[in-house]
């Protein structure tokens, strides 16, 4: 059958008369569609007799017992009419949702005609039927030499496109490794003469340490001198002794004692003697230099603490570590600057073979380009300071074994440590 011709002369009678039937019965159409087992009930009425009509392309095998050409569209659907009883509605639903499978049919609530807008699509018609007039496969056959020659533009286009971004990216591959390798050059050159100047800075700072140690030792002597003479003075004249004066005296004469001791020991260095180690408890060493600490400029508003272990016992120079955790907590009171709630906290604990001690600040949050400028001691921030503070103190851990480290806290502020050998009991006892 010509599917076309019988789509183009198609009538369509909707559930309005004449029907289908009449028009097949006075020969107006040659075929006609109906609804499956609409045949059968026209029969049983004794509207039509058995053998009036013929089915044409019947099928065997169907999930109806009527006879039927095509599969159900859209199937077997059930509704209900705007004014039935709602418990009608709802003991029919409960009915059909709880019914029992019945061979290979379905049904369900008119809400899936899929099937339906297929056949429309098949044969091209409602909806679908500019389908019938206008095509991907016409069209492409009749502009098909306009397809082509567009086709081979594009592929051209396409193939200039990937060479020209080839031949980009390995030109711009090519200028980058250039810059890479210039930059690289040129930052090697900058550390190469800034090392030249560290390593000047130190040799000049050397020198006049060492100059400053020789011409300081005397005055400093002759300070001591005559704050003892003070001292005596007072106590052969009770009359005249002074609490406030005597105590400053008392500070004068220990700071004095302790800036000779510091001299002493650059002249020792400038010398290059033997240095002499011996047990040194560690937390006496951080109170010692907590209470130099304590007096200085900036200090007053800060809450200071010491957590530490008493048996913590290091073979170093007292004075030595005295001038690292010095050194540590100047830098920290210089970092809180007036903050409110400062804190500063010495900590003494074991980290594996060594003692760990460390000083933390509730600073600021230190950036990382700010902390990576932490291993480069020499350079120093503050306008008075010559930059050299850190690196005596990263030479005083390694003439001692250890290290000195640096840690970033996440809620602000900065952790600096010095790692020391530590001392087992039997030389603790000096065996």
């Amino acid at each position: 059958m010509d599917i076309e011709r019988i789509i183009r002369n198609a009538v369509f009678t909707g559930y309005g008369l004449p029907d289908v039937l009449t028009f097949l019965l006075n020969g107006s159409t040659d075929v006609g569609v109906l609804k499956a087992c609409e045949l059968e009930h026209l029969i049983d009425e004794g509207t039509i007799k058995q053998d009036d009509f013929e089915v044409i392309g019947e099928k065997t095998t169907s999930e109806l017992k009527c006879r039927v050409s095509t599969n159900l569209y859209p199937d077997v659907v059930f509704a209900s009419l705007p004014k039935a009883p709602s418990a009608l509605v709802k003991a029919f639903s409960v009915s059909l949702l709880t019914m029992p499978k019945v061979g290979d049919g379905t049904w369900g609530f008119a809400s899936d005609f899929s099937t339906v807008h297929e056949l429309y699509r098949t044969l091209r018609l409602g909806p679908y039927e500019y389908l019938r007039h206008l095509t991907p496969t016409a069209l492409l056959y009749e502009y098909r030499y306009v397809f082509y020659g567009f086709l081979a533009l594009l592929l051209l286009a396409l193939f200039y496109i990937y060479a020209v971004n080839k031949l980009v990216r390995r030109r711009t591959k090519a200028l980058q490794v250039a810059l890479e390798k210039k930059e690289r050059a040129q930052e090697e050159a900058r550390n190469v003469q800034e090392r030249l100047f560290q390593l000047e800075k130190a040799g000049i700072v050397q020198e006049l340490s060492a100059m400053f140690a020789h011409e300081a030792h005397q005055p400093i002597a002759s300070l001591i001198n005559y704050s003892e003479g003070l001292k005596m003075y007072f106590s052969q004249n009770k009359e005249k002794e002074d609490s406030t004066v005597s105590e400053a005296l008392e500070e004068m004469s220990a700071q004095a004692e302790r800036l000779s001791q510091i001299i002493n020991r650059v002249r020792r260095y400038a010398r290059k003697e033997k240095r002499l180690l011996s047990p040194v408890k560690l937390n006496e060493v951080a109170e010692t230099a907590l209470n130099h600490v304590v007096k200085t400029r900036g200090a007053s508003k800060i809450d200071f603490r010491i957590k530490a272990e008493e048996d913590a016992y290091a073979l170093a120079d007292s004075l030595e570590i005295e001038l690292v955790l010095v050194n540590f907590l100047k830098n920290s009171i210089a970092a809180l600057n007036d903050k409110n709630g400062a804190r500063v906290e010495i900590q003494i604990g074991r980290q594996g073979v060594f003692w760990k001690m460390s000083v933390l600040d509730n600073g600021k949050f230190v950036s990382a380009d700010e902390f990576e400028k932490l291993s480069q001691p020499i350079r120093s921030r503050k306008e008075n300071g010559l930059g050299m503070g850190l690196s005596i103190c990263k030479v005083i851990a390694e003439n001692h074994g250890g290290k000195i480290m640096f840690e970033r806290r996440s809620s602000g502020g900065l952790i600096a440590s010095i790692l020391l050998p530590q001392l087992n009991e039997g030389k603790q006892n000096g065996n």
